[in-house]
């Protein structure tokens, strides 16, 4: 199943996410800041980072990026309780792919997280034939 590595500082939401994507077959691991999720992502691999925005230390979106330039086949979401349209164009120019509004809307967490998994499975599909000699790009 997928990895998904979730940076949140907030206690309750963070155990609650966890909790849930967990329930739905994820692999989760939650941190609380930016130097733990740093610190995981040096120790495995994820296939997607849920990220709130306010964050001790550093903001989501720096977060975000920093891992995007690092990690870019990771599928990024940003989480943030605020309502400024300047964070969510901040952050899909940094290469977030879409940025939730708490509360989340679980019907259209679930919706991007099973886009990520059609789109891995595509792509290791495409991986496996090029490797297995059957498909040349020309």
């Amino acid at each position: 199943m997928h990895r998904i590595l979730i940076v949140e500082d907030d206690d309750n939401a963070r155990r609650g996410l966890k909790e849930l994507l967990t329930s739905e077959g994820y692999v989760v691991a939650a941190v609380e800041d930016g130097v733990a999720a740093r610190a995981q992502l040096q120790k495995q691999h994820f296939d997607i980072l849920l990220c709130d925005y306010c964050l001790p230390g550093e903001n989501g979106v720096e977060l975000c990026s920093r891992f995007l330039r690092t990690h870019p086949d990771m599928a990024v979401y940003l989480i943030t309780a605020y309502s400024n349209p300047e964070i969510s164009r901040e952050a899909l120019a940094c290469g977030v792919r879409r940025v939730f509004k708490k509360p989340i809307i679980l019907d259209a967490l679930f919706d991007e997280l099973e886009a990520v998994a059609r789109r891995i499975q595509t792509h290791t599909r495409q991986k496996e034939t090029i490797h297995q000699g059957q498909y040349i790009n020309c």
